[in-house]
């Protein structure tokens, strides 16, 4: 009994230790979150990104437009979970980039720019963390529910790009294309009265570059490339300008210049980027940075937007790629010569730099640019039953969840949600049966949401007091997701329930390297060597957890 009451005090303390260091929204909810998108929609401003959502490890989500005096302008959307002990915490912040549908992720503390490059990349009713981000997560639309229809033209996007050979080979950002199927590409020789089809040749993610190939009866030449792509990496105050595209339906299509210097040629949040003071806005992403002689420097790709600087794909990584491209085996690209004036070099380079539109013809009536229309449909029996858990309606949740089995006995997303209710109503035996279930059915791709239920199932077993499997059910959760530290801290515990308190040392070391674990580590590490009977370690651990905010460690260290 005093092992189950220490672990009921384990949860709510961990909540409350993460919590501590995120935005919440009071008195929020899924029915608050439905008001608010409806109203949006009813007056014309709803935005594709807003809605209700849940990721692939079932946790739910509204994401809204909001105005926050705290933050700056460009965090204006915002991730809140709508379920669960973090019900009203914001999660996620997303602010626009150069180019439509995709957006820069940050995490609950937006001014902490120490993570890696998180992006997510719209397609629809979905979206995702793009490929080379830590971040493995896809999230699908709840609520409102949006149809795309046959007669209506869904909206695409453009970017910019640059000519690398004379029969059509063209450089942009990965971003620019991936997710889309049909390319125009104009401005070739300066002339925006034509437009020529493209196919993607191929992407790269990781690096953010991308190769298209005009293929179109119609195209003829750029003509001779006047420039080459550097060798060396750019060197710290160099001058530097950038041909794009930014804001068309403002600036129009003719590309501009934007002038500047590299102000470092290497960024330690990206090492794939060099820093620089020239200008970019929505639009400019795939364009050439040139260097004073008119040279391939870089490529612009997105903007800092809580700084003055701009960033750009590096050199080195851009000609790599290039180069290495099985179509551009035989590339070659002659330097551009020195000493000109800049008017020179503009005036030579301005051709080669093309508009690229992406599943959007400009040329149709404007009657066809309609973006997407809203379709309320009734749920289907396993939406239904997240909306009544969400609800904290767990009867009446776990009605709906056995409905949509009985219309599909392998639902394995009914099972979980059904075992996630009987846990809320502290039937623990129900709740393990249909996590098996769910498991038993789960695709075996889906691994952080097979992990989620190993861990769900681990803490039922806890609470039953069933160590043993609560520890196989638990390793198999890290086994499949190793980037959820919390898995940790569970692991911890259960092997002080079972008496193995070195080895729950052992993992409370580990757990501890993560700044969002330490705080629970230190208190229960406290716990572990208190019953090995090493007191000193025991309360310098207890002193660190109360250190870091840990309202319980600090009425332990005050009890006589």
């Amino acid at each position: 009994m005093k092992r189950f009451l220490l672990f009921l005090l384990f949860l709510s303390i961990t909540a409350a230790g993460m919590a501590a260091l995120k935005f919440k929204v009071e008195n929020y909810d899924a029915a608050t979150a439905r008001k608010l998108i409806d109203s949006r929609i009813a007056d014309g401003t709803f935005e594709l990104i807003e809605g209700i959502w849940r990721d692939n490890k079932g946790a739910v989500y509204a994401i809204e437009r909001f105005v926050d005096e705290r933050l700056p302008e460009e965090f204006r959307y915002r991730a809140i979970r709508l379920d669960g002990k973090e019900s009203g915490m914001v999660k996620y912040f997303f602010e626009m980039t150069t180019i439509d549908g995709v957006y820069h992720a940050m995490g609950e503390n937006p001014f902490d720019r120490t993570y890696d490059e998180k992006y997510i990349i719209m397609t629809g009713n979905a979206f995702v963390f793009s490929p080379y981000s830590s971040m493995n997560k896809t999230f699908y639309r709840i609520y409102p529910q949006l149809d795309f229809s046959e007669e209506e033209e869904v909206l695409g996007g453009a970017g910019s790009g640059f000519a690398l050979t004379e029969d059509g080979y063209i450089a942009t950002c990965a971003h620019v294309v991936r997710g889309y199927q049909q390319f125009l590409i104009t401005g070739v020789n300066n002339d925006f009265t034509r437009y020529y089809n493209a196919r993607v040749v191929d992407s790269d993610a990781r690096i953010d570059v991308a190769i298209l190939k005009i293929e179109d009866s119609t195209f003829t030449s750029f003509g001779k490339i006047p420039y080459n792509i550097r060798e060396n990496n750019p060197i710290d105050g160099e001058f530097c300008f950038a041909i794009g595209y930014p804001k068309i339906a403002y600036l129009g299509y003719s590309p501009k210049i934007t002038t500047g210097i590299v102000s470092t040629s290497y960024d330690s949040n990206y090492p794939h980027r060099f820093q620089m003071t020239v200008p970019i806005e929505s639009g400019n992403s795939g364009g050439a940075v040139f260097d004073a002689d008119g040279n391939i420097l870089g490529m612009a790709f997105a903007q800092y937007t809580d700084l003055y600087t701009t960033l750009s794909v590096q050199t080195a990584d851009l000609r790599n790629f290039i180069y290495n491209c099985s179509e551009l085996q035989n590339l070659k690209m002659t330097p551009a010569p020195k000493g000109r004036e800049m008017t020179k070099i503009v005036e030579t380079n301005k051709p080669f730099s093309v508009l690229i539109f992406t599943d959007f013809d400009p040329r149709a009536p404007q009657a066809n640019r309609t973006a997407y229309r809203f379709k309320k449909i009734e749920p289907s029996p396993s939406e239904k039953a997240q909306e009544l858990f969400l609800a904290g309606k767990y009867g009446e949740a776990i009605e709906a969840a056995s409905e949509a089995l009985n219309q599909n006995a392998k639902n394995w997303w009914a099972y979980y949600l059904r075992g996630n209710c009987s846990k809320e109503m502290q039937n623990y035996p129900n709740a393990i049966i249909d996590y098996r279930q769910a498991i038993l059915y789960c695709p075996d791709k889906e691994k952080n949401a097979l992990s989620e239920i190993y861990k769900q199932k681990a803490i039922a077993q806890i609470y039953l007091a069933h160590y043993e499997d609560a520890l196989t059910d638990i390793n198999d959760a890290l086994k499949l997701n190793e980037e959820d530290h919390s898995q940790l801290i569970f692991k911890g515990f259960i092997l002080y329930c079972l008496g193995q308190y070195n080895e729950a040392v052992k993992v409370y070391n580990e757990a501890i390297k993560y700044p969002e674990c330490q705080a629970e580590s230190y208190y229960y590490r406290s716990l572990a060597y208190e019953a090995l009977g090493e007191s000193e370690k025991a309360e310098n651990d207890l002193r660190e957890a109360a250190r870091l905010g840990y309202d319980r460690a600090r009425t332990k260290l005050q009890q006589p």
